[in-house]
């Protein structure tokens, strides 16, 4: 979030803040020192002492410029106040990120209100029956039911509209559409003579209710921002609404399945059957993730990539792996593609769509393994949020971090073992070779040719032939470090689960 000068001076009330302020605009996004920036950017506030700013001085005060905002304080504390105007930052950064975490929350207007009590005051929500749903908690519920009462037995409010004065009767307050905030007066309400009201809409536009903040006094410079911030919230709540109200029966039940630890048979035959999939077409997962400079609506991306050429599909969510952060997971099919024999730029070809689409809308992508039909959907879904948590594009480059931690259950293990070893344990069952044990045997030597031939009892060059043959009908690379680890680490958990079994 961007910060305003008001703000800024609101947040350094301490310091007997003196100031000449031209604009109100939030643009502030940064602090930097008066004297070590040659090139001033010019959405960053500069702190330093009078003197930094004036070379002449002698004054120790300490100065904040911003274009042609400046800000004198009357304390000599450099380190302290730029310490201060940095804090302000992450603050209201944490609390704008907050407020737009609303789709995730069960009682989102009481969750709005409940963030913004501290900044803003006594608030309170009404719907189109104007029926009040949600309040502040720590306001008197008896006060707020009176307050509301008034705006009914008032016929007439003041209402400010642009730079005007003007009277508005009641229902041409709460029945309308109000693209900005509304800043409303009566001067003998009592406790609350002003009030400001933030309207709620649906993605056609149409009111779902409206925010009321009651105020002891008009709004202030500094609290414009705010408002700002607040409505963006409530507008993005009110799209969600809409958009959950619509959701269709297949993103339900892929929502269900990808979510749930033992997501039921007859759901993924539904889905197989409503998207008209047969159980043996290769699937994977994939999890959108927002690159951090990223600030699109989400709804707009989600159609963007849903008109894609891309046999899928795609939903919200909100995954605790990821601290409740809003991505997008997609469904997809992949056809005309031998899956054994895949590489990463088969993939990367193959999924080119996708590709372009994330860069385009400023998504990172992070993709699971594939697997035929959807019965392990779930845990395709948990792959691809270890990716997205690694930041790795596929869960391949991740998978040993996964495995060689105790965070992650037996289940997801061993679905994400690398699956060369158990392809050659049955190539070797009907063909009657020994690959398995003589990569095993070639792994633990550490690729030592000669140890290895020793302990096979065979000649080294035949060793050299099978290991060439092997690499080539199973599609491996010994000479990568980390393939050799997946692979040890898989026939370990092979041999151990092959113990059990036996016991």
């Amino acid at each position: 979030m961007r910060l305003s000068m008001p703000m800024v001076v609101q947040w350094l009330k301490a310091y007997n803040p003196v100031a000449t302020i031209r604009s109100s605009m939030a643009t502030i996004m940064g602090v930097r020192h008066l004297n070590n920036d040659r090139d001033p950017e010019p959405d960053y506030i500069y702190v330093g002492k009078i003197s930094d700013l004036f070379p002449g001085s002698v004054s120790s005060e300490v100065v904040l410029v911003h274009r042609q905002d400046v800000v004198s304080l009357k304390t000599a504390a450099l380190e302290e106040v730029f310490d201060c105007v940095s804090d302000a930052l992450v603050y209201y950064q944490n609390w704008e990120d907050a407020l737009m975490s609303v789709v995730r929350r069960k009682d989102p207007f009481q969750f709005l209100i409940d963030a913004c009590e501290i900044l803003l005051g006594t608030m309170f929500f009404v719907n189109t029956r104007l029926q009040i749903t949600a309040v502040s908690q720590s306001a008197d519920r008896e006060t707020v039911e009176s307050v509301w009462k008034s705006f009914w037995e008032k016929e007439r409010w003041r209402c400010e509209i642009s730079e005007e004065t003007e009277d508005l009767f009641f229902a041409g307050v709460f029945e309308k559409v109000w693209e900005k905030p509304l800043q409303l007066s009566d001067t003998q309400l009592g406790e609350f003579p002003f009030a400001c009201i933030l309207s709620q809409t649906d993605s056609q536009g149409y009111l779902l209710g409206q925010m009321i903040w009651l105020q002891k006094k008009k709004t202030e410079q500094y609290q414009q921002p705010l408002l700002v911030v607040l409505a963006r919230a409530l507008e993005y709540n009110g799209l969600y609404a809409d958009a959950e109200a619509h959701f269709s029966v297949e993103k339900s039940l892929l929502r269900e399945i990808l979510e749930s630890k033992e997501p039921k048979e007859e759901q993924k035959q539904l889905l197989l059957k409503l998207r008209q999939w047969d159980s043996t077409v290769q699937t994977l997962v994939v999890v959108l993730r927002k690159e951090e400079d990223n600030e699109g609506n989400m709804l707009d991306c989600l159609k963007y990539f849903g008109r894609q050429p891309m046999d899928g599909m795609f939903i919200p969510a909100y995954p605790e792996e990821l601290n409740n952060e809003e991505v997008i997971v997609s469904l997809l099919a992949v056809r005309d593609m031998d899956i054994e024999y895949i590489s990463e730029e088969d993939a990367d070809i193959c999924l080119r769509t996708l590709f372009q689409a994330a860069k385009h809308t400023g998504f990172t992508v992070h993709i699971s393994y594939y697997h035929p039909g959807i019965s392990h959907a779930n845990l395709q879904y948990r792959q691809a949020l270890v990716a997205a948590r690694c930041r790795k594009r596929y869960f391949y480059h991740c998978a040993i971090d996964m495995l060689t931690s105790f965070a992650y259950d037996r289940e997801l293990c061993m679905f994400s073992l690398h699956t060369a070893p158990g392809e050659i344990l049955a190539y070797d069952r009907a063909n009657g070779t020994e690959y398995y044990r003589m990569l095993h045997t070639y792994l633990l030597c550490e690729r030592n040719r000669n140890e290895t031939a020793r302990r096979l009892f065979v000649h080294k060059n035949t060793l050299a032939y099978r290991l060439q043959k092997m690499e080539e009908l199973f599609h491996l690379n010994l000479d990568d470090a980390y393939e050799r680890e997946y692979l040890l680490l898989t026939m370990s958990a092979l041999s151990q689960q092959e113990k059990e079994e036996n016991q």
